[in-house]
């Protein structure tokens, strides 16, 4: 992918991702590590959706990221491939300070379904809400926001964002502009 386009770029990814074709995994792997985080990001996730495990020690080095989009679509990805070697580079993720780290790594785990990730997901039903408080700091808002926000929270039901419910790729399509009627 050689445009100087990132949203380009993304688009191609994008495709790829739709395709499903091993065919692209090398060049979906190269884009692993484009400057645009919007298409490493999308790479992830197009890495999610071939689903196959070959994909999985590229994916594990994007956990490594500063880049949290990326290191989410990494994340749900390894979720999607659903291969019992993804589990131990995502038990780490469970303590990650990073609410949405935590939250997919669980999701991801439970989509694995491997015994080895019980002790993990059972020691987030175990922390202490003063644990879960104490971890709170930065521009979140009130403290109604932050028992939201916090998958420690005592509320059953936490909202979930509109654009955080779509899968990826509907998320990019949702921020194309749409052209006036004439």
């Amino acid at each position: 992918m050689k445009s100087s386009d990132g949203k380009l770029r993304e688009a191609a990814v994008l495709g790829l991702g739709h395709a499903e074709d091993m065919g692209s995994f090398d060049a979906l792997t190269k884009s692993l590590r484009d400057p645009d985080s919007d298409v490493a990001r999308m790479s992830a996730w197009a890495l999610g959706e071939i689903e196959d495990a070959k994909a999985i020690p590229p994916l594990v080095d994007a956990l490594k990221t500063q880049n949290a989009g990326l290191r989410h679509a990494a994340i749900w990805a390894l979720g999607q491939i659903e291969d019992p070697k993804a589990v131990d580079p995502l038990l780490p993720m469970l303590k990650s300070q990073d609410t949405e780290t935590r939250r997919l790594a669980a999701e991801a785990l439970g989509d694995i379904e491997d015994a080895r990730a019980t002790g993990g997901l059972t020691a987030i039903l175990e922390t202490p809400m003063s644990k879960c408080a104490s971890r709170w700091s930065g521009p979140w808002g009130t403290s109604k926001t932050r028992r939201l926000l916090d998958p420690c929270s005592s509320s059953l039901t936490i909202p979930i964002p509109r654009y955080a419910r779509l899968p990826p790729k509907r998320w990019v399509i949702s921020r194309i502009p749409r052209r006036p009627m004439l």
